[in-house]
């Protein structure tokens, strides 16, 4: 398993494309640990173009991603594009919904817009639209319960996000159908034959 370092900072923009090429040359059944450190900001558009190369990535390699930081915001989107996902464990990751009330525009934003002639067929700005694209592909992964709060290592294990990582070559293979084995059931009087 290839491990490569993912740093949340200036430098994450570069990584994206340098994991994509990275998809590109490594071959079917090996698998990619990621592992997220220093923690920064990274802007919600990149953690969408993040999760889109992880997501399109050539079937049969596997992604596991580890994170020696607590997450917040769309960081936490960047963590839960991998098939499987760590925290260091003393982590946790934070996800917040975005407030309602701020995608209403007020009667002076509305009154601006006409006298600078802004004609704002959208009533949302394109950070809010690319936020509100993160919080559904974040609620796939992570119930909504979790959001709106810090969650640790051991409550997302009990939910099944936390996982070890799995080798790319058994998520592949397809599931073997269990074999019936006949059994045999003594009685007082007879032998009798069962499938079960």
């Amino acid at each position: 398993m290839d491990t490569i370092p993912i740093p949340l900072t200036g430098a994450f923009d570069f990584k994206i494309i340098e994991l994509a090429d990275r998809f590109q040359d490594t071959k079917l059944g090996d698998d990619l640990n990621l592992c997220l450190y220093d923690t920064g900001t990274v802007t919600v558009d990149a953690a969408l173009a993040f999760y889109d190369v992880v997501r399109s990535r050539p079937k049969g390699i596997g992604v596991h991603i580890h994170s020696h930081v607590c997450l917040m915001g769309s960081d936490v989107l960047i963590w839960l594009a991998g098939d499987t996902r760590t925290l260091r464990g003393e982590a946790w990751v934070h996800f917040r919904e975005y407030p309602r009330h701020w995608l209403e525009r007020s009667e002076v934003e509305k009154l601006q817009d006409v006298l600078d002639r802004r004609d704002l067929q959208l009533s949302k700005t394109p950070f809010q639209e690319n936020y509100l694209t993160v919080e559904r592909l974040v609620k796939k992964h992570l119930p909504v319960n979790l959001w709106n709060r810090r969650v640790w290592g051991s409550e997302l294990e009990e939910w099944n996000i936390t996982k070890p990582p799995v080798p790319a070559s058994k998520l592949v293979e397809p599931e073997k159908p269990a074999v019936k084995k006949p059994v045999t059931v003594k009685s007082n009087k007879q032998t009798q034959m069962a499938l079960f």
